[in-house]
């Protein structure tokens, strides 16, 4: 995904999360991919190069890394083995030093972090699992 400078861009908490397993494959993919430090998943509109809002996956590639090219490269590799139901998800590579990092880290969308999250915990929200009522 290419954002041209000063483009507006919304983000959030998606609604209707990633399924768990997808999450997962997600997280060991990006963890198999060197030169990739963290990855979100948060819901993402740009107007002026999306049609509509979809979540998407924003990787940060450290700076010392050789070759951005190739990192990206191997992470669309692996994505296109992933079954994606439905749709594509789009990529949008940062540095550390982004000026959008930190709006994205605020919506906590850590894929790591959502990929071994106990579901019960969805959005904020604590929801008991239907095991524990008895």
């Amino acid at each position: 995904m290419n954002v041209p400078t000063g483009t507006k861009v919304l983000l959030g908490r998606p609604a209707v999360p990633m399924n768990g397993a997808l999450l997962r494959s997600i997280a060991e993919l990006v963890k198999s991919v060197p030169g990739i430090v963290e990855s979100h998943v948060p819901q993402c509109y740009i107007p002026a190069v999306m049609k509509s809002p979809a979540q998407i996956l924003v990787v940060v590639i450290d700076e010392s890394a050789a070759n951005a090219g190739s990192i990206l490269g191997k992470l669309n590799e692996g994505l296109a083995r992933l079954a994606l139901p439905g749709h594509q998800l789009d990529v949008l590579p940062m540095l550390p030093g982004d000026q959008l990092l930190p709006a994205v880290r605020s919506k906590d969308c850590n894929v790591e972090r959502l990929a071994t999250a106990d579901f019960s915990d969805v959005n904020g929200i604590k929801t008991k699992k239907r095991w524990k009522f008895w």
